[in-house]
């Protein structure tokens, strides 16, 4: 770390000076072949980096957008979002494609990064590492992902530019991308459940949200909610009387109460809720009341997962399991009694997820549901090459879906 807080990554200029002067003696010089000629251009290349990012970024020398293209290939940031809440991790890709219809060698000789916000730089990164690679006929790669480097999550609210420079097959590219962050507190409405049975009671939660970049101690002091009907009908509404303090770090939620409604018949409803205290808060939530007789069964319904049919061993995998409405023209209400994943190799036991937490879902026509993210769970590794089974069974009211997939690990 430099004297202004700079992080680098390959050597400091104070390192540079030092290495440069444990050189070797310097050997006769040769002629000033092709190979002197392509290390000169990389040079001025790289000083013509240097001075455009550190010295003359005002400059018109080279035109600054999201997008560059040069030659057969394109350079391109891209992210997530443009728009992120204090505490939310920023992100974004910069990727390289090659618009040609055959294969591309290329060569990256230097890369360099810098995030500023309200001219401040936030991070940088340096690498001089020359990169020599090849690219498929009308085909795009990932270059650098910003959160495999860094955390950048609790940012001030303002404006930042994220600013990308490099020596592209002897020519200077620079691309940016531009991202605002603000400051916001909100509370939200949750249910485990899409829909609820006739003759039941809802089970909600609030939460607040802490969307700025310092912890957050709310004190709340009365909540009052109000259930309307669908033509805005006040049915029910009760006050709560609280003196609690509800400490809240940056990008995290709490949660202020569990609310159960009364008995509602068959129709669809709204629940408000209101927050005094050191913040005044409201959030809105649906509720949906249906008959048994609509409770759907599992025609139509199946279950995929993106798990990859080849793994590399010890290497760890992620996956996701989804529940999915083929039926194209009839929304779906099933009732998810249980889910397990299990994940044996010649009937010995790898991995096991189950849970028996009963789920009310909507199905809408031809819409997919994420069950299971493995990242929510663990990521699991395949320790040795050879055939792994992968077997996914849920439990939707009485009846049992499954799904068998063979993992070759490699």
């Amino acid at each position: 770390m430099n004297s202004d807080g700079y992080k680098y990554y390959s050597h400091s200029p104070q390192e540079w000076e030092k290495i440069d002067s444990q050189k070797n003696p310097k050997k006769p010089k040769r002629p000033f072949g092709r190979v002197n000629l392509i290390l000169g251009i990389n040079f001025a290349a790289i000083l013509a980096i240097f001075l455009i990012y550190f010295g003359f970024s005002g400059s018109n020398t080279v035109k600054v957008n999201s997008l560059a293209k040069v030659g057969d290939f394109q350079i391109y940031i891209t992210s997530p979002k443009d728009n992120y809440l204090s505490g939310e991790p920023l992100n974004f890709y910069v990727y390289l494609s090659n618009l040609s219809s055959s294969s591309r060698n290329f060569d990256i000789y230097s890369f360099s990064l810098k995030i500023t916000g309200n001219s401040t730089p936030i991070y940088v990164f340096n690498t001089s590492d020359v990169i020599k690679s090849e690219i498929g006929p009308n085909s795009t790669i990932l270059l650098y992902e910003l959160k495999k480097d860094t955390n950048l999550s609790n940012l001030q609210p303002g404006e930042y530019t994220a600013k990308i420079l490099m020596n592209f097959d002897g020519k200077v590219v620079s691309i940016e991308k531009t991202f605002k962050y603000s400051s916001v507190i909100f509370a939200s409405i949750t249910s485990q459940n899409d829909f609820f049975i006739e003759g039941q009671s809802a089970d909600l939660s609030l939460y607040v949200q802490n969307n700025t970049p310092n912890t957050v101690n709310l004190h709340v002091n009365n909540i009052s909610f109000t259930i309307f009907t669908s033509d805005k009908k006040i049915l029910n509404s009760k006050n709560i009387a609280i003196s609690s303090i509800f400490p809240i770090q940056s990008g995290q939620q709490a949660l202020i109460y569990d609310y159960k409604t009364i008995p509602l018949n068959v129709g669809n409803y709204y629940l408000s809720a209101e927050i005094s205290g050191s913040e005044d808060l409201s959030a809105t939530s649906s509720i949906s009341v249906v008959n048994k007789s609509d409770l759907s069964d599992i025609s139509g319904i199946k279950i995929i997962s993106d798990i990859p049919l080849y793994v590399n061993k010890n290497v760890p995998t992620s996956f996701s399991i989804s529940l999915v409405n083929n039926d194209l023209f009839n929304k779906k209400y099933v009732v998810l009694n249980s889910l397990t994943v299990i994940v044996k190799k010649e009937n010995i036991e790898l991995y096991r997820f189950y849970n028996d937490r009963s789920h009310n879902i909507i199905m809408n026509p031809g819409g997919a549901r994420v069950l299971l993210d493995s990242k929510s769970w663990q990521t699991i590794t395949f320790p040795s090459t050879g055939t792994y089974d992968f077997e996914v069974i849920a439990k939707i009211g009485n009846q049992f879906i499954d799904y068998n997939k063979k993992i070759q690990s490699l």
